[in-house]
């Protein structure tokens, strides 16, 4: 992985509940920062993510970008107009370099 595979931008956002006055909350999700992070975005073709996408509409991408601390797994991705929820604890790479992202996609 190169900086100049990382093409497209996404943003981190986390949730956030805000209380109601009924006792409720509503959930409302925030970007992590305040410009794009650049990221390389693989859609992941194995047998078992074709068979899990042909019976439930869900999509798994591999997603790369430099590493960074502080992206949990209760987070998602926003790229363009699709959100993505991370699936696990991101993976560090080559010496805290990268950071590997499992998402899914459901339609």
């Amino acid at each position: 992985m190169e900086t100049g595979d990382l093409t497209e931008s996404i943003y981190i956002q986390q949730e956030s509940r805000v209380p109601t006055a009924s006792g409720g909350a509503t959930i409302t999700w925030s970007n992590t920062t305040t410009s794009p992070i650049w990221a390389n975005i693989i859609e992941m073709r194995t047998g078992e993510a074709v068979k899990a996408m042909a019976e439930s509409g869900t999509m798994f991408f591999r997603i790369t970008i430099r590493y960074r601390t502080g992206v949990l797994k209760s987070m998602r991705i926003k790229w363009g107009d699709r959100y993505l929820a991370i699936m696990g604890s991101p993976i560090e790479t080559v010496r805290r370099t990268w950071l590997e992202i499992r998402a899914k996609e459901t339609r």
